[in-house]
């Protein structure tokens, strides 16, 4: 039976702060099908309260997808001279594999291969992290100013303890690093994958 429901930030906040706890105020990035989303959340021993959200409809999942899609048909151009964009199966098959990184976790340090095939050619992409990284930037950027005008809204609630990645919004390709290196300092808590 169902005995009560919790919203994803106040629930991604309980669960990193079992892990390293602090008191104050936690800015939690979420992203899904609609926007990346982040919130403020007070934590105070056992008591956590959703304080606040900031909705970026423009940075939603499909934005991340759509980037890594296009740069990795551009890689993949450079290589053959081919465009896995002119057959809708190779480009939807592209589209499906970058999904299923982002939602298992995303690159865990090694290349990434994807792999395009329509019925007249296939091309194998290998790709680093890094050039990932590179071609989600913009968005990256993006969620900076968007957390940055957050952070100065909630100025009057107190210093920022924690910063928390939900399982979803952790493995978008170059923003916990961006993050981290905007706090000069490792200061980000990514929430355990659900199967975790």
């Amino acid at each position: 039976p169902l005995l009560g429901a919790t919203p994803t930030p106040a629930a991604a906040a309980l669960a990193a702060y079992e892990r390293l706890s602090w008191s104050g105020l936690a800015l939690v990035v979420d992203v899904d099908g609609h926007a990346l989303t982040w919130s403020a959340v007070s934590v105070e021993e056992d008591h956590v309260q959703l304080i606040r959200t900031h909705v970026c409809p423009h940075l939603n999942l499909g934005a991340w997808l759509n980037r890594l899609l296009n740069g990795a048909a551009a890689r993949c151009v450079r290589m053959s001279r081919r465009d896995p964009r002119g057959s809708a199966d190779a480009e939807q098959s592209l589209y499906d594999q970058l999904s299923r990184l982002l939602a298992s976790g995303g690159p865990t340090g090694g290349i990434v291969e994807l792999s395009v095939q329509t019925p007249q050619w296939y091309q194998n992409l290998m790709l680093p992290p890094d050039e990932l990284g590179d071609f989600c930037a913009p968005l990256v950027r993006q969620s900076l100013v968007e957390m940055q005008s957050f952070a100065s809204a909630l100025a009057a609630q107190g210093t920022t303890a924690a910063l928390i990645a939900t399982a979803a919004a952790g493995p978008l390709p170059g923003l916990t690093a961006a993050l981290e290196d905007h706090l000069q300092r490792p200061a980000i808590v990514r929430a355990p994958l659900a199967h975790d």
